[in-house]
C-alpha cells in the first residue's frame, strides 16, 4: 500500500490583500483515472480567511467541481476539491487562481498494474436477436438467459433487441438493439471490483447502484471518451461516429482521449465536439422502457437463430468507410472510388485505404488522390488518409481539412478547402502552445509524391497572461489570386489580442492587419462574445475596419472564390466601417447548422446559414431514414430574399441514405435567381455535409 504523504505547497503573495494560497493533498501521486481531495486555503496577510472566487485548471485531466473550471467557486477562506486523474501516465500542473494571484502543485499520474481474480457476468435477461462471441472464438453464438460472460467476450445485438448483464457487484448493463459491446475487463481485487466494457457501436444504458469504495472501477470506453462512474445511472449513445455520454442520476466523469477529464451531472451530455456538459435531450425511459415488439421470439427461437449467426457471422470492429462519387478538388470535378479503415491504438490514430478515381464516367482510371501527374501504377491505390498522434493537449495530425478559425474568428472563421488534406501540429508546454498548418498532402505513396494541397500556411502562439488568454495569429497566402471584383489581394495577415472566460461564456478583442500584394495594409477590430448552451452556440459582436479592410476575409468561402479570380480582398476604395456580427450553430444528434448575419452599421448585411436535418430511421419499418440538408447565402437579405433577379444562392437537398452518407440518392431544388424558380436536379453518390 502506498504511504500517505502530506504535501503543502505555499506561495507568498502581496497583491490585492492576498497574502498566501496554501494547497494541501495527502499525496503527490494518484492512479490513473482516480481522485485525489486537494485542501486549499485562501489567507490574507494576516493570516485571516478570505472570501474570493476560486477558479483552477489542470494541464491534464480535470476537477469534481465542475464551476471551478469555468465560473469559478466562491470560496469562504477554505475549501477541499477533488482532483480527477486522466487515463494517461505523468506529471500534471494543477493551477489555482484566486483574483490575480496563482498557486501551483505537481502531481503525478501512474498506471497500476490491476491484478486480481476473475469473476463472471451473467445475462439476465434479453429479446429478440442477440448472439455471443467468447474471448478465445470468431464463432457468434446465440444468447441465453443464465448465460456467463467474462473477459473478453462480447455481445451484438440486432434490430428491436436487447441484452441485460449484471454483474458481481449488482450492477447492471443493458445493451440496447443494434449494439456491439465488449468486456475488456472482469476481475475481483482486494479493493473490489474492476469492470471495464468497450462499446464499438450502438446504445447501452448502465445502473451502478452500489457506491464505488476506492480502487474500485466501472467503465465504458469508446474511441474518443471513457465514461467512469462511483454509482449512478447513465448510458453511452454511440451513433454517427460521434459517442454522447448522458448522465440520469448521479454524476459520471467524461476521461477524452486528448487528456481532458469533466463531470457530466444529473440532467446532462457530453461528446468530443463539446467544450463543457450541457442540457441532455435524452431521457432515461427511453432505454428503460421494454420493446413493443414480442419477446417470444428471442427465447424460443434459439435454433435458429443460431443457424443466422453461423451462416453469416458479424464482423467485429469498425466498419470500412466506402465512398463512392462525385469530388470536386483542385478545381476539377472527379469520380472517386474508394474504401478505408481507421484504427486507434493508444495515443496513435491512422486511416489507411484503397482509392481510384477517373475524371469522366467510363474514362481511363487512375489510382491515388488525383494530382497533376495521374498514376496508373496499381501500387499508388493504398492511400494513407490520416494519422495521428496525441500526447494531452500536445498532437500531430494529418488529416481532411476541418473548418479552422483563428483568434476570435474576425479575420479566419471556417476556412477549409474541399478535399484536401493538411498536416496540423499543436506543442502545449507550461502555459504556452504554438499551433501550425502545414497545406500538404501525400498524394502517391509508390513514388512518395508529398506536395502542396493548398496554398495558405497559418498558425498560432497562445499563452496565459493573468486571468486571460493572449494569442497572436498569423496568415500568409504564397498564391493569392488576383481578383476581378476590384479589390487588392491578400498576401498575408497578422491577428493579436485577448480573450477571458466569464460565467456564461467568453470575451474577447481581436486587432488584425492585412496585406496585399502591393504593400497596401488594412486594418480591424473586434470586440465579442461567445457563448455555449448545450447544444447550441451564440456569437455576438461589433467590428471596425480601415483602410479597406476585409472582416472574415480567409472563410468558407474563400479557396471556392480564389478559383474563380472573385476571392475576397482588400478594398480598393480604402473604406471605412463600423459592423456587427450575430449568428450561432446548434449541433444536436439529429439537426445541425449555422446562421450568420453580418454587415456594416446602417447598411444592408449579408445574410449567411446552412443546416441539416437527420430523420432516423424507424424501428419495425424498411426505411433507412433521410438528410435533408440546406444552404443559403444573400448579400441584401430583407431587399428580395428569393426573389427574381435578387442576389440570393440558395439550395435544398433531400437524400436517401444507401449505406449511410458515403452512398447516397435523392433530389436537390436549387434557387434559380434569373428565373425566379427553383431547379431540380436527382443525385446519386456521397452526401456528406460538415
Amino acid at each position: 500500500m502506498r504511504k500517505l504523504l502530506l504535501v503543502t505547497v505555499v506561495l507568498l503573495l502581496s497583491s490585492l490583500g492576498l497574502a498566501t494560497i496554501l494547497l494541501s493533498s495527502e499525496s503527490t501521486t494518484i492512479e490513473e483515472g482516480g481522485i485525489l481531495p486537494i485542501k486549499v486555503q485562501i489567507l490574507d496577510e494576516n493570516g485571516n480567511p478570505v472570501k474570493t472566487t476560486l477558479m483552477a485548471e489542470a494541464s491534464l485531466g480535470g476537477f469534481e467541481e465542475l464551476e471551478l473550471t469555468f465560473e469559478g467557486l466562491e470560496v469562504d477562506g477554505e475549501t477541499t476539491v477533488n482532483y480527477i486523474a486522466p487515463y494517461s501516465e505523468g506529471e500534471v500542473t494543477l493551477t489555482f487562481k484566486a483574483s490575480d494571484e496563482t498557486a501551483q502543485m505537481k502531481v503525478y499520474v501512474y498506471k497500476e498494474r490491476v491484478t486480481g481474480e476473475s469473476v463472471r457476468a451473467k445475462v439476465e435477461d434479453f429479446s429478440g436477436n442477440a448472439a455471443y462471441k467468447k474471448a478465445d472464438s470468431e464463432i457468434w453464438e446465440p444468447v441465453t438467459v443464465g448465460l456467463e460472460l467474462g473477459e473478453g467476450d462480447s455481445i451484438l445485438t440486432m434490430k428491436d433487441s436487447y441484452v441485460v448483464i449484471t454483474f458481481p457487484n449488482d450492477s447492471k448493463t443493458k445493451v440496447l438493439d443494434n449494439t456491439q459491446l465488449k468486456i475488456e475487463k472482469l476481475i475481483k481485487t482486494e479493493k473490489g471490483y474492476v469492470i471495464e466494457m468497450k462499446q464499438l457501436k450502438g446504445k447501452t444504458y448502465s445502473s451502478v447502484k452500489k457506491l464505488l469504495q476506492s480502487g474500485e472501477k466501472f467503465v465504458v470506453k469508446t474511441d474518443s471518451v471513457t465514461a467512469g462512474v462511483r454509482g449512478t445511472k447513465f448510458s453511452v449513445i454511440f451513433e454517427n461516429g460521434i459517442p454522447t455520454i448522458a448522465t440520469f442520476e448521479g454524476v459520471v466523469f467524461a476521461y477524452f482521449r486528448d487528456g481532458r477529464v469533466l463531470p457530466v451531472p444529473a440532467g446532462s451530455e457530453i461528446n468530443p465536439n463539446m467544450d463543457r456538459p450541457g442540457p441532455s435531450e435524452y431521457k432515461e425511459e427511453d432505454f428503460t422502457k421494454a420493446p413493443e415488439k414480442e419477446e417470444k421470439a428471442g427465447k424460443e427461437e434459439v435454433g435458429k437463430e443460431e443457424e443466422k449467426a453461423q451462416e453469416k457471422p458479424p464482423v467485429q470492429g469498425a466498419a470500412p468507410n466506402v465512398f463512392m462519387g462525385t469530388m470536386f478538388k483542385d478545381g476539377k470535378d472527379y469520380l472517386m472510388y474508394s474504401i478505408s479503415y481507421s484504427l486507434t491504438i493508444g495515443p496513435l490514430w491512422l486511416d489507411i485505404g484503397l482509392t481510384a478515381y477517373n475524371s469522366e464516367l467510363g474514362g481511363d482510371l487512375y489510382y491515388g488522390i488525383p494530382s497533376a501527374t495521374p498514376s496508373t501504377n496499381l501500387l499508388d491505390i493504398i492511400t494513407l488518409n490520416g494519422i495521428g498522434l496525441t500526447f494531452g493537449d500536445s498532437y500531430f495530425k494529418y488529416q481532411l481539412m476541418p473548418l479552422y478559425d483563428l483568434g476570435m474568428a474576425f479575420t479566419m472563421r471556417g476556412y477549409t478547402v474541399p478535399y484536401a488534406r493538411a498536416v496540423d501540429v499543436k506543442l502545449n508546454a507550461a502555459g504556452m502552445s504554438l499551433y501550425a498548418h502545414i497545406p500538404y498532402e501525400l498524394k502517391k505513396i509508390s513514388s512518395f509524391e508529398f506536395g502542396p494541397s493548398d496554398s495558405v500556411w497559418f498558425g498560432q502562439f497562445e499563452m496565459s497572461l493573468s486571468s486571460f488568454n493572449l494569442f497572436l495569429s498569423g496568415v500568409y497566402d504564397t498564391e493569392p489570386a488576383t481578383p476581378e471584383n476590384g479589390q487588392k489581394p491578400v498576401s498575408f495577415a497578422v491577428m493579436t489580442g485577448l480573450k477571458k472566460d466569464i460565467i456564461i461564456g467568453d470575451v474577447g478583442v481581436e486587432l488584425a492587419l492585412e496585406s496585399a500584394t502591393d504593400s497596401s495594409m488594412a486594418y480591424g477590430i473586434f470586440g465579442g462574445y461567445f457563448g455555449r448552451f448545450g447544444v447550441l452556440t451564440l456569437t455576438a459582436g461589433a467590428y471596425g475596419s480601415f483602410a479597406g479592410f476585409h472582416p472574415f476575409l480567409f472563410g468558407r468561402d474563400y479557396y471556392i472564390l480564389k478559383l474563380q479570380d472573385a476571392a475576397p480582398g482588400i478594398y480598393s476604395d480604402g473604406r471605412a466601417e463600423m459592423g456587427y456580427l450575430a449568428g450561432g450553430e446548434l449541433n444536436w444528434t439529429y439537426a445541425k447548422g449555422r446562421l450568420y448575419l453580418y454587415g456594416p452599421f446602417g447598411g444592408s448585411p449579408s445574410l449567411s446559414g446552412d443546416a441539416r436535418i437527420i430523420v432516423p430511421n424507424i424501428s419495425g419499418a424498411a426505411f433507412n431514414g433521410l438528410f435533408i440538408t440546406g444552404y443559403i447565402f444573400d448579400k441584401t437579405p430583407f431587399e428580395g430574399l428569393l426573389e427574381k433577379g435578387g442576389d440570393t444562392d440558395a439550395w435544398l437537398k433531400v437524400s436517401y441514405p444507401i449505406m449511410g452518407e458515403n452512398l447516397t440518392a435523392g433530389f436537390m431544388f436549387k434557387w434559380d435567381s434569373d428565373t425566379g424558380e427553383w431547379k431540380k436536379l436527382i443525385l446519386v453518390g456521397a452526401d456528406i455535409w460538415k
